[in-house]
């Protein structure tokens, strides 16, 4: 017996162009200016934040799952040298958890938009964001 499953496209692609970025390392908290460059699933780019500039190459799936990774090209501190984010593409921002990829601690949620959505992270508050998972 197989079992087939039908994979609905997204409504809406995400688009290249500005975007922005939030993250939460422990009691830590980053924004991010980023230049993505997407097409037939593809992303691409680079940006910035506090710790230094990045590249950012992954994947978002016809389903919405995106899978991502941010590497440091310029760090202004010691930073890990992948982070791995793994979200979800909801035709308004990509919400998900990076982890640090050679550490079992280095992990917290994130959230990704285009620029032309809001001046803000969309539902930024503590309270609406996932936890970081703890050993």
């Amino acid at each position: 017996m197989s079992l087939l499953l039908e994979v609905k496209p997204l409504a809406q692609e995400p688009r290249s162009g500005t975007w922005q970025g939030w993250w939460r390392h422990g009691l830590r908290e980053g924004h991010e200016a980023l230049s993505l460059t997407i097409a037939s699933g593809r992303v691409r780019g680079a940006g910035q934040d506090q710790d230094g500039r990045f590249s950012l190459e992954g994947e978002v799936r016809p389903d919405g799952t995106a899978t991502l990774t941010k590497r440091y090209t310029q760090p202004l501190v010691a930073v890990p040298s992948g982070l791995a984010y793994q979200g979800q593409w909801n035709g308004r921002v990509i919400r998900g958890t990076w982890a640090d990829e050679a550490s079992v601690c280095g992990r917290g949620p994130f959230l990704l938009w285009p620029s032309s959505e809001e001046r803000r992270a969309p539902a930024t508050d503590p309270a609406h964001l996932p936890r970081p998972l703890t050993s």
